[in-house]
């Protein structure tokens, strides 16, 4: 059975390396998560969207392939200073089994200048494959994004911008270019929609949708996401629960490859 997994790995690279760049909003929004304005795993996201001071953790669990462990530490801080918005943030990831292991670290920063919000972000990812030994790339990930009023945001990411890279093997990792809007159309409802083109496979077009349910205006409140993914007609939904400054998420999808999955996420914001 390993060597089976091993073998799915290998030959879908993008379910390697894409598993890993995961958090709440990825996992529930299927990918839709150009445009949003902020993200827990905003590096995973667009490093544009760095926003707020928080602290976050998402794990997943493979029903279909329970060997496999994800999970990942994001953290992001926000200064203002003269009318300029300056963000910073770092993010872990890790994804696999026992056979095959990624650990990802990035680390980035973002400027908001009037109506725009700039970001970069410089990250390693270690592979390692039994017998195989381990490999190292280091890559660049940009972003931008625009506010045209409240309600409408443009987002563009260009995604692992090759550096370098060592190792016994060559790791599966590939260059991306995501665009896309997200609308706002009521006060809690937002819609979103992107395009991804990852080089070598077919355009991927990801929608999310959430809405926000204020029971106790800032004191609790329920978000509540659902998004489709095209490449792999995956369909995901979500759940978010925010308590003053505490937050637990939780996520569901059903990958074509990997099988059922859930995700849980906590967190904290100041």
């Amino acid at each position: 059975m390993g060597a089976i997994r091993l073998l799915l790995v290998l030959i879908t690279p993008m379910v390697a390396c894409g598993q890993a760049l995961s958090g709440f909003e990825q996992h529930a929004y299927a990918g839709a998560t150009v445009s949003l304005p902020a993200t827990a795993f905003v590096l995973s996201a667009n490093p544009a969207a760095i926003s707020g001071h928080n602290l976050q953790w998402f794990g997943t669990r493979y029903f279909g392939m329970d060997a496999l462990q994800e999970g990942g530490l994001s953290y992001q801080r926000e200064l203002r200073n003269s009318g300029i918005v300056r963000g910073f943030a770092i993010e872990l990831n890790q994804f696999g089994f026992t056979l095959y292991r990624e650990l990802q670290a990035k680390s980035g920063m973002a400027i908001h200048v009037n109506n725009a919000r700039f970001g970069v972000s410089l990250g390693i990812i270690h592979t390692s494959i039994a017998g195989y030994e381990t490999a190292y790339t280091t890559g660049i990930d940009t972003g931008f994004q625009y506010w045209f009023h409240k309600r409408l945001i443009l987002g563009a990411t260009l995604q692992n911008i090759p550096l370098w890279s060592a190792g016994n093997f060559q790791p599966g990792v590939y260059s991306s270019g995501s665009l896309g809007i997200s609308y706002k159309p009521a006060k809690n409802l937002i819609l979103s929609i992107a395009s991804q083109q990852v080089e070598g496979y077919q355009p991927d077009i990801h929608t999310g949708a959430s809405y926000l349910f204020e029971p106790i205006p800032d004191v609790a409140n329920i978000l509540v996401v659902a998004g489709y993914s095209s490449f792999y007609e995956l369909w995901t939904s979500g759940l978010a629960l925010h308590l003053y400054r505490f937050n637990a998420t939780y996520s569901f999808r059903d990958h074509p490859i990997l099988g059922l999955t859930h995700g849980i996420g906590f967190g904290v914001s100041w």
